[in-house]
C-alpha cells in the first residue's frame, strides 16, 4: 500500500509466536505514518540513537482487568516481536503478543487528543467505556 490511503489496514507478520504459528497484528495507515514521523524527529535531535518505535504492550489493571499501553522506544528485547512496514517498527513481548494477535492498531487524531488505539481484538470482550482496557475472553 502507497500513498496516503487512511482506511487501508497493512498486515504486518512476525516470525513465529510462542505457539510456534506465524502471529499478525494489523496496522492502519497513520499509525505507521506517525510511527515514522516520531521516528524522524527523534533522529534529528539524537542521531546518535537507534530506530524509534511504538511499542505496544498489555498490563494488568484498568476498568476491564487488562489495558493497552503505548510508549515509543529504541530498545528491545530477545522476546520482541519486530513487525515492520513503510518504514514503521512496531514491537510487542510475546506476552502482550497472545493478547493481541489478530488486532489493528490505529492512531486517532482528535481536537481533544491523539493516540494509538487498538481494535478488532479477537481475544477481548466487554472494554471499558474508555476503550483503554478490556476482559481476555473466558476470563470474566
Amino acid at each position: 500500500v502507497h500513498g496516503d490511503f487512511h482506511d487501508v489496514d497493512v498486515k504486518f507478520v512476525a516470525a513465529c509466536c510462542p505457539r510456534c504459528r506465524a502471529a499478525d497484528v494489523h496496522a492502519e495507515h497513520r499509525c505507521h505514518r506517525r510511527v515514522r514521523r516520531a521516528h524522524q524527529a527523534h533522529q534529528q535531535d539524537h542521531p546518535e540513537k537507534g530506530v524509534r518505535k511504538l511499542r505496544v504492550a498489555v498490563d494488568p489493571g484498568g476498568c476491564s482487568g487488562f489495558s493497552y499501553k503505548f510508549s515509543m522506544t529504541d530498545a528491545t528485547d530477545a522476546s520482541d516481536k519486530i513487525f515492520s512496514h513503510h518504514g514503521a517498527d512496531v514491537v510487542v513481548d510475546d506476552v502482550s503478543l497472545e493478547l493481541i494477535d489478530g488486532s489493528s492498531i490505529h492512531f486517532n487524531k482528535s481536537l481533544a487528543a491523539s493516540t494509538f488505539v487498538v481494535k478488532g481484538n479477537p481475544h477481548a470482550e466487554k472494554p471499558c467505556s474508555c476503550g483503554t482496557s478490556f476482559t481476555v475472553k473466558g476470563m470474566s
